[in-house]
């Protein structure tokens, strides 16, 4: 008698898994290596999980859980594949010990179950414009699926299974216990690996929220002096000033608005522009500002409009504090240095 199992849709065909339904043990060893391996290869090549199920050893269907979820779990992973239309073949003992043996043998797929499985991984990782080469490429194997001889040629490969003594008798071991090991270790790691960047995260969104704080705190005290619009050595239009930091606190960020101004003195452009910013990710960073000290930094003024008088007004808008430098009082600020003239060195965008 045969039921079937589970139906499938593969390149538009229906394919159906059937298992025998006469009494099967629960576990069904047998009483030499070479049958326990022929008999499990022959089962799983036939899609017969059932009956493959049965010829695992203990540990491995302790490892897999439940018979149900593993013959589901195989009989969706062979359909994909087109495994069930493999052969066995050349089946030998390669190594036997009191209570193990390795079995080498070889297992013949069809060409067009290495094919589909092939098409299957490329779709996974092809961009969109493949997407329609893969298409035709899964129709044509659809036609040649429906052809006589439709699982010729194939490709042989040599594998090999460990089968296991218990009991007296042989089982197969096909490594699924270390395999559910290895993916269990593996989430293990991926679990302390996400905690671990979740910590970092944290770590980060604190620090950033405390620099933005005491950033805040600071901003009343940090100035603008010594404003000059320029030429670059380029002759290019330019504006410089220094920045004056009269806090307690270490400065990482500093950003600055510019203020573009006509005969008026009316803005008729705005640019924003990062005076300090020191990131650790950044190798072009500039240095934090410490308490008392001032730093002059330039400007480019690219496409200024027409109407710029050559005129400018900086605002400081934003700064943050460097939260691993503890605040301290700062001394004086330095005086200005002298202005050397009009023309500057190249101010940093």
């Amino acid at each position: 008698m045969v039921r079937i199992i589970q139906r499938y849709h593969v390149g538009g065909l229906i394919l159906a898994i059937t298992a025998a339904t006469s009494a099967i043990p629960a576990t069904a060893c047998a009483p030499t290596p070479i049958e326990a391996a022929t008999r499990f290869l022959n089962a799983r090549a036939a899609c017969d999980f059932v009956t493959a199920w049965a010829m695992l050893a203990a540990t491995e269907r302790a490892a897999l859980g439940s018979r149900a979820d593993w013959t589901s779990e195989q009989s969706a992973d062979a359909i994909g594949q087109l495994d069930c239309h493999s052969r066995i073949e050349d089946i030998a003992i390669e190594r036997e010990d009191r209570d193990r043996a390795m079995i080498d043998y070889v297992v013949a797929r069809p060409v067009v179950a290495v094919e589909f499985q092939r098409l299957q991984i490329d779709a996974r990782f092809a961009p969109f414009l493949e997407q329609r080469r893969l298409e035709s490429a899964l129709t044509d194997l659809k036609l040649r699926l429906l052809q006589q001889n439709q699982w010729e040629p194939r490709i042989r490969t040599a594998e090999s299974i460990a089968v296991v003594r218990e009991g007296g008798a042989w089982c197969a071991h096909d490594g699924y216990a270390e395999a559910a090991e290895r993916q269990r270790q593996h989430e293990r790691q991926q679990a302390a690996a996400r905690e671990r960047r979740d910590a970092e995260q944290r770590q980060k969104d604190r620090l950033n929220a405390e620099a933005a704080e005491r950033g805040a705190a600071a901003l009343p005290f940090i100035s603008i002096d010594a404003v000059q619009v320029g030429d670059t050595a380029l002759r290019e239009p330019g504006v410089w000033a220094e920045i004056v930091n009269r806090s307690r606190e270490t400065l990482r960020h500093v950003e600055v608005r510019i203020d573009l101004l006509d005969r008026d003195g009316l803005v008729v452009a705005e640019r924003r522009f990062s005076a300090i910013l020191h990131l650790s990710t950044r190798t072009s960073d500039t240095p934090p500002l410490p308490p008392g000290q001032r730093r002059r930094f330039g400007y480019r003024v690219d496409m200024p409009p027409s109407t710029w008088a050559r005129r400018a007004r900086i605002v400081v808008e934003r700064v943050e504090a460097d939260p691993t430098a503890p605040p301290r009082d700062p001394p004086p600020p330095a005086p200005p240095r002298p202005q050397q003239g009009a023309r500057q060195p190249a101010p940093v965008r």
